[in-house]
């Protein structure tokens, strides 16, 4: 590969359209390298930390390829519970809302998440939210749920159980596309040669 930069470990990423196995419109995933990104968890010794490069640039570091390839800003969380909705259900023995999946979980032992047929791969019971998850619809408006919990959260109108309202404070709106194609540059253009 000469003439080409060198830019180190680098961020993975799948479209997941038309991923039969859970096909999500529109919709990324991402991996995020690190050091000794080829070993299992229990061969990532010291010295093989040593003597790979950093994916994850240290705080205030930018990505030059050399000592780190990949920075990131954390503008907030939302939790899988409050996007699926076990915070949003009325517990009946309190009368109060569920605080987290764990505790809608123990309340009942017809309170099934997901539960598949591991021979043909279909769903035998499930959450509501999980409903229909090999139709591509269905994945759109989970995968938009959570930008819209997100967004509620910012403007006040969802309160999480599990997110204090201190830390949303500190949370961040959402770039549109075109704002995150301003603010990072293509990874060639900062890759020393």
């Amino acid at each position: 590969m000469e003439q080409q930069p060198n830019v180190g470990p680098y961020v993975g990423a799948g479209f997941k359209d038309v991923d039969i196995r859970a096909p999500y419109p529109e919709a990324y995933w991402f991996s995020f390298p690190n050091t000794c990104p080829q070993k299992k968890w229990a061969e990532k010794t010291e010295a093989c930390r040593k003597e790979t490069r950093m994916g994850l640039c240290p705080i205030g570091v930018a990505p030059d390829g050399v000592q780190c390839t990949f920075a990131y800003d954390i503008l907030g969380w939302v939790t899988i519970d409050d996007v699926a909705g076990f915070t949003s259900e009325t517990n009946e023995k309190t009368g109060k809302k569920y605080s987290n999946f764990t505790e809608w979980c123990e309340d009942s032992s017809d309170h099934i998440e997901f539960k598949g047929d591991s021979s043909t791969g279909k769903a035998d019971k499930n959450y509501k939210f999980w409903d229909d998850p090999l139709n591509s619809t269905a994945n759109a408006i989970r995968a938009q749920r959570v930008i819209d919990v997100y967004n509620d959260m910012l403007n006040g109108d969802f309160k999480s159980g599990m997110i204090s309202e201190d830390d949303v404070k500190a949370f961040k709106p959402l770039p549109s596309p075109d704002e995150l194609r301003k603010i990072n540059p293509k990874c060639y253009e900062r890759a020393v040669r």
